[in-house]
């Protein structure tokens, strides 16, 4: 192999084991390799993502130039190392413009405008590509003034200087500032003409885009796939997809997005019959469809995609294993979690959070620790799993141990303390929180409500700078919970939105209110208006109704559950019937009742009827519940020969 194909392969490499490699051919090739193969050996590693590596090949350089220096810098600058690359050039012993360039850019890339500045103040001399560099980096972090004024003193402009102008206003917004720029260059590139493109379908100017696209004497892939971007952001499903059509070629961009696209709109037929048809599946496209697949329930589609990928990455994996939790199916997603061949923070916390959610936290404490790394996803995951599950003291714990503390994992550890009533902790973490939001005051508005702190919880809420439907339940709730009925109504009548929380929490305090009862079922004819009851919102009603004594106003909300809303009947509107049945005499509809529901009769029906009999002094209706009174065990049995022990005495009384 001659000098010029090693160096040319040199040039083109981008995979680092393939340069580790590449580099130990050379030494077996060349024993002295001049300072000019060398410098390339260097630009190769860094280009390969190796700053280490390229300082090892500088090194071995015996006849170092310019570009040599150059060479490595490019290589701290473009792999992150900013404080490095700072050291180095301050250390080189001769600069050329190249070297003020390689730095201008890494800071200007990395987002510091000010130590670019500064290096352009102590430049010896400007050029054209040096001064274009400092006003797209002005552009990219939205300095436009200065962008501006840096634009207007240049002697001459460059298709890249308009460019960035372009780019920079359509991304602030200044779609009409972006059009000025446009007019003023003096030639059209193919660059220009798609940031352009670019600027009016980020704003919302399709029409514009239209005319713009018609009039394009050449177009590309960037150009085809900003129409679509543009049609997709007006929701135009059809143009988007005669675009798509139209396009000369398919990139990845572009197969991803309409597949995408076809999903989220629930187009799922055609999202699958696009994939089909791509010609070359690659990896991507192949992941893009197994997450569209997961979130819309279709995981035998996706674990056939995933069988068929020639080549599976972490991302791949990944997918899958979102579908797999997404949907409830831990033990598959288990099953693919113990398969995989490598692991990163999103597969453990993929894994960690469906576990935590569905309340598997032993499974989620063992998986907790063996996370090689745990971040702060991993710990607040953790974190509210304990929580949830009562376990304060190991919550606390992982809040101790965590290696940062952002707003989200304070606020579930204030949320924590509050809702075990832990609420001096609470507080005094609340307060040491740099920063906090309405999310955080609510977790600690709710604790005082719920624990019957009402003052605190009060003067909290009257201090909060803003208040959501979630504020103003916690209160309402509180003040409903222990007895304030009239706090409760004043809340309700003041709130500026309602939702069915605060409707419950209403009728609950006008359910408990005697006096009010009658008020509470008038006003559930009118909340069924504007909102659908709930399960929570049919118990209360119906304890309304025994307390009013309405069995034909029971008997009919009841029915109506079912029928009418779709809701759900449980054990505790069925005790409330009973109840119902009970407090106005009719004994043997509520027996029939307990005989008849979907449900195993247990101590708290018995006891209903049990007390209705002991009411109406009814010895047949009593022996009757006899005999479930004996089917009961333990403390449930006792009492429960105590209510009926008190039914035969109060009959003897007669």
């Amino acid at each position: 192999m001659s000098r010029e194909e090693l160096l040319l392969i040199v040039r083109s490499c981008h995979s680092l084991n393939a340069a580790q490699q590449l580099h130990d051919r050379i030494r077996e090739l060349i024993k002295y390799p001049d300072a000019h193969f060398s410098n390339h050996v260097v630009d190769m590693y860094g280009r390969c993502g190796s700053a280490h590596l390229a300082q090892q090949a500088f090194d071995g350089i015996a006849s170092k130039n310019s570009s040599s220096w150059n060479f490595l810098l490019a290589a701290y600058a473009r792999n992150g190392h900013l404080e490095t690359a700072k050291r180095l050039f301050d250390s080189i012993p001769q600069r050329n413009r190249f070297t003020w360039s390689i730095m201008l850019a890494a800071f200007t890339k990395s987002g510091h405008v000010a130590e670019a500045q500064d290096l352009l103040d102590r430049a010896p001399e400007w050029d054209l590509v040096f001064t274009t560099e400092m006003l797209t980096a002005y552009a990219r972090s939205g300095h436009l003034e200065k962008a501006e004024r840096i634009f207007h003193s240049m002697a001459e402009w460059d298709l890249v200087c308009f460019g960035a102008m372009i780019t920079a206003y359509s991304q602030s917004g200044h779609v009409a500032r972006a059009e000025r720029f446009f007019g003023w260059m003096p030639g059209l590139n193919l660059v220009c003409w798609n940031a352009m493109l670019a600027a009016y379908a980020q704003n919302g100017h399709l029409l514009r885009a239209k005319e713009l696209f018609d009039r394009m004497p050449r177009r590309n892939l960037l150009t085809w796939n900003s129409m679509l971007a543009a049609c997709f952001h007006h929701g135009c499903e059809q143009e988007a997809k005669e675009v798509f059509d139209r396009m000369p070629e398919w990139d990845l961009v572009s197969s991803t997005s309409m597949v995408t696209e076809f999903a989220r709109i629930g187009r799922l037929p055609d999202a699958m019959r696009l994939w089909e048809a791509i010609p070359e599946q690659n990896r991507f496209i192949s992941t893009a469809m197994m997450a569209v697949c997961g979130k819309n329930g279709l995981l035998v589609e996706a674990k056939e995609i995933f069988d068929r990928m020639q080549e599976r990455d972490m991302p791949s994996w990944n997918a899958l294993l979102s579908a797999y939790t997404q949907n409830g199916h831990l033990v598959r997603a288990r099953e693919v979690f113990d398969l995989m061949p490598r692991r990163n923070m999103v597969s453990w916390n993929t894994m960690l959070v469906s576990l935590v959610q569905t309340g598997d936290l032993d499974s989620a404490e063992m998986l907790f620790y063996k996370i090689p790394q745990q971040n702060i996803v991993s710990c607040t995951a953790m974190l509210v799993g304990f929580a949830e599950g009562g376990n304060l003291h190991k919550a606390a714990r992982v809040f101790r141990t965590m290696p940062t503390q952002d707003v989200v994992s304070c606020t579930a550890m204030v949320s924590a303390y509050a809702q075990s009533g832990h609420l001096e902790d609470a507080h005094f973490l609340l307060c040491s929180m740099p920063v906090q939001n309405l999310v955080s005051w609510n977790a600690m508005l709710s604790g005082y409500a719920n624990f019957g702190h009402l003052d605190e919880a009060y003067s909290l809420f009257v201090s909060l700078p803003e208040k959501n439907l979630v504020s103003w339940n916690s209160m309402l709730a509180g003040y409903a919970q222990n007895g304030h009925a009239e706090a409760a109504v004043t809340v309700f009548h003041g709130m500026p939105e309602r939702d069915i929380v605060s409707w419950n929490s209403y009728l609950g305090a006008l359910a408990f209110n005697r006096g009010s009862v009658r008020v509470a079922l008038a006003q559930y004819e009118s909340m069924k208006l504007t909102d659908n009851p709930d399960e929570v919102c049919f118990a209360i009603v119906l304890l309304c109704c025994s307390h009013a004594g309405k069995i034909r106003g029971g008997i009919q909300r009841f029915l109506a559950m079912s029928f009418d809303f779709s809701v759900a009947v449980t054990r505790n509107h069925y005790c409330c019937l009973i109840d119902l049945f009970g407090r106005t005499g009719h004994l043997a509809e509520a027996a029939d009742l307990i005989a008849h529901m979907p449900f195993e009769p247990d101590s708290l029906e018995l006891r209903c009827l049990l007390g209705a009999c002991r009411t109406h002094g009814n010895l047949e209706h009593g022996a009757r519940v006899a005999s479930f009174v004996l089917g009961l065990r333990g403390e449930e049995c006792a009492s429960s020969y105590v209510f009926l022990a008190s039914i035969y005495t109060h009959a003897l009384k007669i």
